[in-house]
């Protein structure tokens, strides 16, 4: 850290991560900090917390998100015609001769295209620029083909981000409801999204709570709010949209107890989320005020003292 950093005000970053519908406690998460006068000066985020950051940073407040998502049906997120419910749980010879009866003159790379949901992020960013949002955003990205980190972020931040970490693909010409499509597509369960010719996949497959990107977009203070967890061993895998977003988690909750250097994490600890259980929103939302509730102390002490790199977790 600059020592000129020192004698400024604390600029605080919040990284917001991947975990499926449980990613419905960063709402909670940024209802707190607000009520709390926390204020947000930049952001970045993975999968669900890529959307949920992507609306904060296009104006969103967390009253409006909340209505928002609770609002959503099983029918929002997939773009088969059929009940969603009844496809996964028939298992995968239901799924192939479901595919069968529909033939494409493309194969199908994973359960659903993503086409719906494309639709409502590009309706709800207003179809943005990075440039054109209120606080800076970075959002993380897998690119299949290399394995690499994939950055996308406005011009303004792009060479920050390159120099941070010249090993990362960073992509400053899209826009953000595009980038939010392609760091949410878990593998399997919505297609890649081609960008630049790279099919780019789910960002928790590289960096499941991206808070190392806080700095480059000028945070000085950096906030995460981590997901990853496991129910236990006892607990069932109920569907396919499931097993192959908890087999993302299996590599998600290795990188992020590796990589985090935040000053403050915080767990909502919002347990075993399915892809399909839109009636467990409320709960996480809950989970996540909660846990931002005991955060804040914290981050209003790393505020006072941004040189102290010591991680408090909540």
């Amino acid at each position: 850290m600059e020592l000129s950093s020192l004698w400024r005000k604390p600029r605080i970053g919040l990284a917001l991560g991947s975990g499926g519908l449980g990613g419905a406690a960063h709402i909670g998460v940024l209802k707190v900090l607000s009520e709390s006068s926390v204020p947000i000066h930049a952001v970045t985020g993975t999968s669900i917390g890529a959307v949920i950051g992507g609306l904060y940073a296009c104006g969103w407040t967390p009253d409006k998100m909340r209505e928002q998502l609770l609002s959503l049906t099983v029918e929002d997120l997939y773009d088969e015609k059929v009940n969603s419910r009844l496809v996964v749980r028939r298992g995968l010879s239901y799924l192939f001769r479901l595919i069968g009866r529909r033939p494409s003159p493309e194969p199908r790379l994973a359960f659903t295209r993503g086409d719906r949901i494309a639709a409502h992020l590009r309706a709800w960013t207003g179809g943005r620029d990075f440039s054109d949002l209120d606080i800076p955003l970075a959002v993380v990205a897998a690119d299949l083909s290399t394995g690499r980190r994939v950055i996308f972020t406005g011009p303004a931040w792009a060479e920050r981000m390159r120099r941070a970490d010249p090993s990362s693909i960073v992509v400053d010409d899209v826009p953000v409801w595009l980038a939010l499509r392609a760091s949410m597509a878990i593998p399997g369960v919505f297609e890649p999204a081609f960008i630049h010719g790279r099919p780019m996949v789910d960002g928790g497959l590289v960096d499941p709570v991206p808070d190392s990107l806080l700095n480059p977009l000028g945070a000085t203070v950096s906030v995460a709010v981590s997901l990853e967890g496991f129910p236990g061993e006892s607990a069932p895998i109920r569907d396919i949209p499931q097993l192959l977003s908890r087999s993302v988690d299996v590599m998600s909750l290795t990188i992020a107890s590796l990589r985090s250097r935040a000053h403050v994490v915080i767990r909502p600890g919002t347990g075993d989320v399915g892809l399909l259980d839109l009636d467990r929103l409320p709960d996480c939302i809950r989970a996540g005020e909660t846990a931002a509730r005991r955060a804040v102390p914290a981050i209003r002490q790393a505020m006072r003292r941004p040189w102290a790199r010591r991680i408090n977790s909540f």
